[in-house]
């Protein structure tokens, strides 16, 4: 994100909110030891931070926010009116947050999202310009011609765009390339064998959240608008080290180490580079 900041303008910052909500989440579900209270009230806050550092913080807010809501009703379904109580004051603490914006351009223009445009289906419910669209139109010529689903990863294969100016491509940088996504991809093949272990849980329960805010992310091939994706690559890759250095067979533990180093090394050798 450092090494992103150059050239991305506040979406590093953005990238921030939605890595600092999507811990939270992690608190609110699984962090027993703290005290409900505290939980809701944080949660809240970086829903509402997310929410008001940018416009397309709205979309991932609503989708975290209904997305642990269910999960956490589901859990307490035997208290489940108290649970609605906590969300709803979760949802003012947000509002209070992260609100004003919204709040000030319905007064004055009518629209909360102005000047997006919001539509449900082809109903046009506040009038503005389409951003997928104005979005899109940034879209290179050479990356159109890839299918809609390959143009996010080729565009990580383009690792040198983001410290070279204002280009709409460019990757998330050589430790998530080779190290974060390899690690996300180990652990998904070591899902099955470690049903048991409580981590995999929280691993399925991020992976699914970052799943659903991809979904919601128009251009996700623009890799400053992804760049919260490291919020699930840095743990995993972390993971997959503690995993290999306290695995039973020795020959894993230098190897966790000597992959950690490496990882260290490249992380430090592309922020000089910026």
């Amino acid at each position: 994100m450092v090494c992103q900041s150059v050239t991305c303008y506040t979406d590093p910052g953005f990238a921030a909110t939605a890595m600092g909500a999507l811990a939270a989440s992690g608190l609110l579900v699984f962090a027993r030891g703290i005290p409900i209270p505290w939980r809701i009230l944080l949660w809240g806050a970086a829903l509402g931070l997310l929410a008001g550092a940018k416009g397309t913080g709205a979309p991932f807010a609503a989708v975290l926010a209904f997305s642990v809501a269910v999960v956490v009703l589901v859990q307490g379904r035997d208290q489940w009116k108290r649970w609605l109580l906590r969300l709803g004051l979760a949802g003012c603490i947000a509002l209070t947050v992260g609100g004003y914006w919204y709040i000030r351009n319905a007064i004055f223009t009518g629209n909360p999202i102005h000047p997006i445009e919001l539509k449900f289906g082809e109903k046009v419910l506040f009038p503005g310009y389409n951003r997928v669209d104005f979005v899109e139109a940034n879209l290179p010529a050479w990356l159109a011609a890839y299918p809609r689903p390959l143009r996010m990863p080729i565009s990580w294969l383009q690792l040198d765009a983001p410290i070279q100016g204002y280009d709409p491509v460019g990757g998330l940088g050589f430790v998530w390339l080779f190290g974060c996504l390899p690690a996300i991809l180990l652990l998904v093949i070591l899902l099955p064998r470690r049903r048991s272990d409580p981590h995999f849980l929280r691993f399925l329960f991020f992976g699914a959240l970052a799943v659903l805010l991809l979904a919601s992310q128009t251009s996700p091939w623009w890799s400053r608008f992804t760049m919260w994706l490291l919020a699930l690559g840095l743990p995993s890759l972390a993971w997959v080290l503690q995993i290999g250095g306290t695995a039973g067979k020795r020959w894993l533990r230098p190897g966790a180490l000597l992959l950690l180093a490496a990882a260290s090394g490249l992380a430090i050798w592309e922020s000089n580079r910026t």
